[in-house]
């Protein structure tokens, strides 16, 4: 993302809410991953600031990030392997590794000054929590890894999110009720 993308905040929304629909099925985990980084990785691109942009508006910044469920439903789902990242599982793969950073690497969603603040936040975090539900481990550990990271600032809703997943589960594996025990109070990295 160039100097270009900076002035165009609403194009590169645009493109990234598309991500999900897009035909992703002829590409190699490996060239998803990359393309992903690219794309939204602050580590590769920095945060240019396109998503938490106030002249775009609030919709468009809503459907960019509700985007990010249908994309974790549509494709880390299906195509993560059943491996925990956080544990460095060598069998989990570059495409499991952006799937269990995505809530590290996605660009910054409001600022603390804008309106919309509270709307864009319960927007992530509803999408985390519909990720939660998703039957991918992989899935569930970003979303918990998400959820560690916001819990400083939305701790009763991340502790509500978290419990309601525990209590859902008949047979959660205990690695992953050890890692969702560490987001609850913010313990992730």
């Amino acid at each position: 993302m160039g100097s270009k993308a900076r002035g165009r905040p609403w194009h590169i929304l645009r493109v990234c809410s598309r991500i999900p629909s897009g035909p992703l099925y002829w590409f190699s985990d490996d060239q998803i991953a990359q393309g992903l980084t690219y794309l939204v990785g602050t580590s590769a691109s920095g945060d240019n600031g396109w998503l938490s942009a106030i002249e775009v508006p609030v919709e468009a910044r809503v459907r960019c990030v509700e985007a990010i469920g249908k994309l974790f439903d549509r494709l880390f789902a299906p195509r993560c392997t059943q491996h925990l990242s956080h544990l460095s599982e060598v069998a989990a793969g570059t495409l499991n590794c952006v799937c269990y950073m995505w809530w590290d690497e996605f660009p910054c969603i409001a600022l603390p000054c804008d309106p919309n603040l509270r709307r864009l936040s319960g927007t992530a975090l509803t999408t985390m929590e519909h990720i939660l539900g998703l039957g991918s481990l992989a899935c569930q550990e970003s979303a918990l890894h998400g959820l560690g990271h916001w819990q400083r600032q939305h701790a009763s809703e991340v502790a509500r999110i978290i419990d309601a997943f525990v209590s859902s589960q008949t047979e959660l594996d205990s690695r992953l009720l050890a890692y969702a025990n560490a987001a609850r109070c913010g313990c992730v990295l």
